[in-house]
């Protein structure tokens, strides 16, 4: 692999901001680091696909009944 300066390189257009991983979509609540937590993935209009991360899946059923 070549040394690039997208950071984006390799993994397919996703993007996630600290927010995203850090803290549930749903209720806010901080994710610990050291537990796996159940994640969306969406892609957006432009193509930009954005990963959303829940506490349980408590929050993101809550989440998807919410959106429908």
């Amino acid at each position: 692999m070549s040394d690039s300066s997208d950071e984006s390189e390799g993994t397919g257009g996703a993007e996630a901001t600290g927010d995203d991983l850090d803290y549930c979509a749903r209720c806010g609540a901080t994710l610990p680091d050291e537990v796996w937590c159940p994640v969306r993935t969406e892609r957006e209009p432009d193509g930009t696909v954005r990963i959303r991360s829940f506490c349980d899946e408590t929050c993101l059923n809550a989440w998807l009944a919410a959106e429908e």
